[in-house]
């Protein structure tokens, strides 16, 4: 919208838009203006303008042209890449980046609808540069699962999202059967470990007598059910019944087997 002063004795109004000073092509020209004002009803490119304006008396008379005038157009247009991240049971850190694909400055803000998710830098500006942002998925109190969020970056030429995609796997140690009883003649029994929760779980065995060996002492499971062998050496055990404990470790929790065996 261009305005100026109204002229006393002035009936209209003739307005020259373009963007060279010489006005030789206007890009708007209006002759009839009986206001002092003028609403353009098709949007203007990119660039500079200029634009001036002069009145005509009741005889029909043009006055001086008014000074010249300058404006800029400039219209930012938001784009972000990629538009999806998924950050699988692992991940906890990756970028997307936020470009100008128009001209003049972009301002932006992000929001996030998760409090598992830290967005950084929250706020900027682009020109002709791009910027990266950084997501950070932080696990500690999501519940075991998929879960889904979704960052806003809202800007004056709209507003674009990124999907966030992530998963937390819970292992969960089970142990069986709890207890193992060798009697007076048996050497070898087994017994099993399994993963219950989601994830991988990492196991770690120890015993507490040296007659008591494990075989094997560490692994890891998925979804398998691990075998293990316990072996029992009565070689220098006195008569009598004896007990010891196997304890198995995990990033799972802890289970213990109670061992029996007699001389």
């Amino acid at each position: 919208t261009f305005n100026w002063s109204a002229v006393s004795g002035v009936t209209s109004y003739e307005l020259e838009v373009d963007n060279d000073s010489t006005f030789n092509s206007p890009t708007i020209k209006k002759s009839d203006l009986t206001t002092n004002s003028f609403s353009a009803q098709s949007p203007l490119a990119d660039g500079s303008y200029y634009w001036r304006v002069r009145g005509k008396d009741a005889e029909g008379n043009w006055g001086e042209w008014s000074d010249v005038f300058q404006f800029t157009i400039s219209i930012a247009i938001l784009s972000v890449t990629p538009t999806s991240l998924d950050f699988g049971s692992n991940e906890t850190t990756k970028t997307f980046t936020i470009s100008n694909t128009g001209s003049g400055t972009l301002t932006w803000n992000i929001t996030d609808d998760s409090n598992w998710l830290d967005v950084n830098p929250a706020s900027g500006t682009t020109s002709t540069e791009t910027d990266q942002i950084t997501v950070t998925v932080d696990r500690t109190n999501m519940a075991s699962g998929a879960h889904s969020g979704t960052v806003s970056i809202i800007s004056g030429s709209g507003t674009k999202t990124v999907s966030i995609s992530a998963s937390k796997e819970v292992p969960d140690l089970s142990v069986s059967p709890p207890s193992l009883d060798f009697g007076s003649s048996e050497t070898n029994k087994s017994f099993f470990i399994s993963n219950s929760g989601t994830g991988t779980l990492t196991w770690n065995v120890s015993d507490d007598k040296d007659w008591i060996s494990v075989n094997p002492a560490s692994g890891s499971t998925s979804f398998e059910t691990d075998q293990l062998t316990v072996t029992v050496d009565r070689s220098n055990l006195g008569a009598g019944i004896h007990s010891g404990t196997i304890t198995v470790t995990s990033n799972g929790g802890t289970e213990t087997i109670s061992v029996t065996a007699s001389k």
